[in-house]
């Protein structure tokens, strides 16, 4: 099961504003992708250390 948390409007950081974090399936490792990439079509992410393929919106 992947993980997924969505930044807070408002919150201050580095990555702050509309934001959606997701963790790998398999290496667990988190990266942020765009909201749109919850949408049904989206094309799938790509995880950035171990290069898995997976849908965001099947994880939701």
């Amino acid at each position: 099961m992947t993980m997924q948390r969505q930044d807070p409007a408002g919150e201050a950081g580095k990555y702050g504003g509309n934001t959606v974090w997701v963790a790998c399936p398999d290496c667990r490792t988190w990266f942020p992708v765009s909201p749109r990439m919850q949408a049904p079509a989206a094309p799938p992410a790509c995880c950035p250390q171990c290069h898995r393929e997976f849908m965001v919106k099947e994880s939701v």
